[in-house]
């Protein structure tokens, strides 16, 4: 496995005071481009926010002779509300997948093998963090037989998603980027 050489760790949201009356209004005082659109295309979704994330390795842009990252480009997800109110995401970097979109998630980009489910679990297992949810989607248009999982975990003080988790994570087989998304 090649390690990247710009490695999100973590990533933390908070929405607390966001509003549908002030959304547009932080987002500019965050720097954040706002686009909505409406589309006649029909989706499995009445209601559907999808983000984009655009990201650079500073280095590489600078003349740097250093390979471009794997982390360099672009992420995008999608996510939506049910009927019974519960927020969802439903699409990691164009891969369809369903988890619940709160607390603490795994985002993992894997080769699509036997196997890499059980490792994980069993990882996480033993520095007793406790599985939530565990959500997988193919990528059908992937050369190479990638999956997403997104497994939603259970963190307290006696369990949390460390750095050394997350490099543990990283070193088995198979796995090809692991992110970990705390949302509040």
């Amino acid at each position: 496995m090649n390690t990247p050489l710009l490695e999100v760790k973590e990533v933390t949201l908070q929405f607390g005071g966001v509003t549908a009356i002030n959304a547009r209004t932080i987002a500019a005082e965050r720097g954040i481009e706002l686009i909505e659109s409406r589309s006649t295309r029909a989706r499995n979704y009445t209601s559907l926010i999808s983000v984009k994330l655009h990201t650079s390795d500073p280095s590489t842009s600078s003349g740097s002779p250093r390979a471009a990252s794997r982390d360099e480009g672009e992420r995008w997800v999608e996510g939506t509300v049910f009927a019974n109110g519960s927020l969802r995401l439903v699409r990691v970097d164009g891969v369809a997948v369903e988890s619940p979109l709160e607390g603490t998630l795994l985002l993992i980009r894997n080769n699509d093998q036997p196997g890499v489910i059980g490792d994980v679990g069993t990882l996480l297992g033993r520095h007793n963090v406790n599985i939530a949810n565990f959500a997988l989607g193919r990528d059908p248009d992937c050369l190479m037989d990638c999956a997403i999982g997104v497994v939603k975990v259970d963190e307290n003080g006696a369990s949390t998603v460390t750095d050394e988790v997350l490099d543990e994570i990283r070193a088995i087989p198979n796995i090809r980027h692991v992110w970990c998304v705390r949302l509040s």
